[in-house]
This record gives C-alpha cells, sequence and structure tokens, in this order.
C-alpha cells in the first residue's frame, strides 16, 4: 500500500499503465468506430504516452518536475485525436502536482480532476460517451470518495468507476450501439490503470503475442496502392496534426478565437497552447484552407496529413489478415492445455485471459490444419479444446 505518491513511484505507475496499453494495443485498434473508423486509438495512445515516457524514464527527482516533464513531452508527442486528449488528461494532472514534492490521497484525487478538466477544455465540440466521459466520471468518483488513506484506495475507486462508466459509452453514442462496441479510447483509459492498479497490488503485467506479429507501420509505407482508383469514395477527409510556432506575441494571440475559427475549418478539433506553441489535431476535408489560416500565426514546426478513408481501407484489410493464434511464447509446456476458438478479437483476448493456452480467430471455422498448429504451438500431449462452433468440432477432432 503507497500512502503518498513520490516521483520515483509515479514513475513506476506510468510504466506499467504504459504496459498494459501495449497488450491490448489491437484491441483498442479494433474497437475504434468514432470519430471515424480508422482503427488506430491504441496505437495513437501507447505512442503519445510513449513519447512522454522517454523524457523521463531516468529521471529521478520530485513529483512535481517529474509530472511536467512527461506531460510536455506527452503533448508535444500527441497522436491522433485520442493522443491529444489523454496527453491533456496528463497536463492537468501536472498543474495540480507541478509543486509537489509527493501526493496522498486527496492530492491525486484533485490532480484526477484538473486532468478530466484539461481534457474537456481541449476539444472544441465534446462529446459525451467518449474517453472524456469515462475521465470525468471516474475523477468524479475519486474526489468523491476522500478522504482515503492511500494512493491505491484513490486508483482503485477511479478504476472501478471508469469501468461502469466505459460500459455505458453505447448507451450514450448512438454509432458505439449500432457497432456493438464499448469507446475506444475510454477502454484505453480503463487498461491504462488497470496497468497502474496490478504495478500497486505487485502483478506483473501478463504477455501475449500474436504469431508473427509485427509492429505496425506507417501507413505510407505500407499503402497497396492497387486498392484506389477513380472511384473510390473518399469520405472521411483528413486527419491533420501538428504543431505550430507562433510567429507573434503570444500575449497579442487570442487563443479562445483561434479555436473558434478552427471548429470552422473541420471537427474532432483538439488542441493546446503550450507558451508560444499551439499542438492541434483536426479532422478536415480541405487541409489547404487550414494551413493557410494557421500561417497568419506562425509556421509548423512539423505536421502531418493522413488521408482517412485510406486508413479506414487499410484497417478492414488488416483485419481481414489478422494473426490467426494468441499465445504466450514463453508459457512453461506441460502436458495439458487448453485451445480455444474465438470469431473477433475481443473474444480471443477474452479467452486467452481466461486461461486458454491458444486461441484461434477465426469468425466461420477454422481448418484442421489450424487446429494442427495450435496444437503444436502448445507442446502438450493431452489437450483441451472449446471449439464454440458445432461447425468444428469434427476438424477439432
Amino acid at each position: 500500500m503507497i500512502t503518498q505518491l513520490d516521483g520515483l513511484s509515479y514513475l513506476h505507475i506510468l510504466h506499467s499503465g504504459i504496459q498494459n496499453i501495449e497488450r491490448y494495443r489491437t484491441v483498442l485498434n479494433d474497437l475504434n468506430v468514432f470519430p471515424v473508423p480508422d482503427g488506430d486509438t491504441g496505437t495513437n495512445m501507447l505512442m503519445t504516452l510513449r513519447h512522454g515516457y522517454e523524457a523521463i524514464k531516468d529521471q529521478d527527482t520530485s513529483l512535481g518536475e517529474v509530472t511536467q516533464q512527461f506531460s510536455s513531452a506527452a503533448v508535444f508527442g500527441a497522436r491522433g485525436n485520442s493522443g491529444v486528449i489523454v496527453s491533456q488528461f496528463f497536463k492537468g494532472l501536472s498543474e495540480v502536482l507541478k509543486d509537489a514534492d509527493v501526493a496522498d490521497s486527496a492530492l491525486l484525487a484533485d490532480a484526477l480532476r484538473s486532468g478530466y478538466k484539461y481534457a474537456y477544455a481541449s476539444v472544441a465540440q465534446p462529446v459525451e460517451g467518449t474517453i472524456l466521459t469515462v475521465l470525468k466520471d471516474a475523477s468524479r468518483a475519486a474526489l468523491d470518495a476522500q478522504p482515503l488513506e492511500s494512493v491505491d484506495a484513490t486508483i482503485d475507486v477511479f478504476l472501478a468507476e471508469a469501468k461502469k462508466s466505459l460500459a455505458r459509452t453505447p448507451d450514450l453514442l448512438p454509432i458505439l450501439r449500432k457497432a456493438g462496441v464499448v469507446d475506444s479510447g475510454g477502454s484505453g483509459i480503463v487498461y491504462f490503470f488497470e496497468g497502474v492498479q496490478k504495478h500497486l497490488n505487485g502483478e506483473p503485467i501478463e504477455s501475449g503475442v500474436r504469431k508473427e506479429e509485427e509492429e505496425e507501420l506507417p501507413a505510407s509505407d505500407v499503402l497497396d496502392l492497387s486498392l484506389f482508383n477513380k472511384n473510390t469514395p473518399f469520405t472521411y477527409g483528413y486527419c491533420t496534426e501538428g504543431i505550430l510556432q507562433l510567429k507573434m506575441d503570444p500575449e497579442a494571440f487570442d487563443y479562445e478565437d483561434f479555436k473558434e475559427d478552427l471548429a470552422d475549418l473541420g471537427d474532432s478539433v483538439v488542441s493546446s497552447l503550450e507558451s508560444d506553441k499551439v499542438k492541434l489535431h483536426i479532422h478536415t476535408k480541405k487541409p489547404g484552407r487550414l494551413i493557410d489560416f494557421c500561417q497568419k500565426y506562425g509556421e509548423f514546426l512539423t505536421v502531418k496529413i493522413e488521408n482517412m478513408s485510406v486508413q479506414h481501407v487499410q484497417k478492414e484489410m488488416l483485419q481481414k489478415e489478422a494473426q490467426k493464434f494468441l499465445f504466450d511464447p514463453n508459457r512453461v509446456q506441460t502436458n495439458y492445455a487448453v485451445v480455444a476458438v474465438a470469431s473477433n478479437l475481443q473474444m480471443q483476448q477474452c479467452f486467452f485471459d481466461m486461461g486458454a493456452d491458444v486461441v484461434i480467430l477465426s469468425d466461420i471455422a477454422p481448418s484442421a490444419q489450424d487446429f494442427m498448429d495450435a496444437f503444436k504451438l502448445t507442446g502438450a500431449k493431452q489437450i483441451l479444446v472449446f471449439p464454440n462452433s458445432a461447425n468444428s468440432i469434427l476438424t477439432s477432432m
């Protein structure tokens, strides 16, 4: 039990939270249907948090200094809608903790409340049923529960309410209800704090590796041009993000007016003003107009423009080519093993978490060769098979 959070403890819980996001990255990507089904929420959150962690991983300073360095690096390394929002959550935490050497349960709860407020403020048009709602509900619950005797207890309350709030997201956002999923960004928050909780409880982050899984490459490196032609519908516009260096006096820069004008140029607008730099993210069908507008105030230090229709097509292709086997390559081989079949990635991960040694992903029915390959991966002499479909019983024998 931790009664006070110091700089080193903060670094450790961040690391465990990021590890858990990494474990569930592909699950989060597959949940991603809002605001655009481009399948990158898990990757964006992971890359954002990693960027922040790289700035502090060798630090041994006060809590305030570590939180400031992490949040600053995360803000400027933020990717995508979810990445920018989560970076703002940690910026809000740092604003409360910036002068603290340690934080008790009450101060941590106050910091969590500040975090959700910063996250909301960064979004031009906040939408309920998203990561924002999960952060708000969980942070308020943690604050209302005070006084608590430990940091662990505050995290437990935060996580318990985050899970309840996540389960309610389809009731608040019709697109989630139609797709039969919960919000991907909110799920990322739950997975992150599950990692934090595991560290506080002294539990390791379990591994789950897909056979021959490779790191996701940038879209430009894997683009199959044959998938597109003049008749391809480009529905979703462009995800545009970057860092704008102001060329004017920051005191004369009206940030609120700037954000209002951004909202007229697109949607899913998330931005943050950091001294004389603006980190921004926007979905727009006219990126040229956006760049022209921003250059009235300064110049881009970085800018990235990605066609979200292309990302959507790539997501569909990746789902079709998803790796069939989920297993732990470091599993100690025994005489007994369990092999299960799942029809989607979420159920595949669920069966693995429940204790299956190998889970086969198949939306129809695995072939006999699929079962043979799975049996070999276990290295066991006796195997209990859960085919989960009458069509798979004979082939599994």
